[in-house]
């Protein structure tokens, strides 16, 4: 009796995890993985400037979009490079629009990146969220870059157009302003990649 029920169990089993019959099913968590890829909105068109960032007034630098649909983004690409060897870490993150200028108020953050993951030539970076962030339709927001540590002289660039660009630029209202006060000027627009 034992071993009818053994042979018959192995004869059903077997092919049931081979084909998938029945109720035993092999699955993995791949298929549940969130893929960061679709491009929502983008500006990378007609650059002419060298950006410093992370030094002086230049502590924090933002470029301005504005949203047509509601996004829930997830990633954040922009086009940077650095010179020498810098140690820190740099991050992107968003404010909202307080008439014409960043809000100085942090709606979301990403992952810090190492300076030493950044070439010196530029590229595209990717900066992730912990979490997806919900940005409304038709809304105006600031995208910033962040560092943790000073800079000893300009030696961080993001590319844009300076003379032309569609939008505005701001960058940092005194020195080590911590992102939070800002002076704004128009017709620049930095390189980014935002995703879904």
């Amino acid at each position: 009796m034992k071993k009818w029920l053994t042979l018959t169990l192995l004869l059903f089993c077997i092919p049931a995890l081979v084909w998938g019959w029945g109720t035993v099913i092999i699955s993995g968590n791949a298929s549940s993985e969130t893929i960061c890829n679709t491009l929502a909105l983008s500006y990378e068109s007609s650059g002419d400037d060298d950006w410093t960032f992370g030094y002086g007034f230049t502590d924090c630098v933002a470029t301005d979009f504005t949203t047509t649909n509601q996004l829930s983004v997830c990633k954040v690409a922009v086009y940077i490079r650095k010179t020498g060897t810098l140690s820190g870490n740099v991050r992107v993150g968003f404010q909202s629009d307080a008439s014409g200028s960043p809000s100085g108020i942090w709606l979301a953050v990403s992952e810090w990146v190492s300076w030493s993951d950044i070439g010196t030539t530029y590229d595209w970076v990717n900066f992730t969220f912990p979490t997806n962030v919900s940005l409304s339709a038709s809304t105006t927001y600031w995208l910033v870059i962040d560092t943790d540590t000073e800079l000893s002289a300009d030696q961080a660039y993001w590319y844009r157009n300076k003379t032309s660009g569609p939008g505005s630029n701001a960058v940092c209202g005194e020195i080590d302003c911590d992102c939070s006060s800002w002076n704004t000027a128009s017709g620049r627009t930095a390189y980014y990649r935002i995703y879904e």
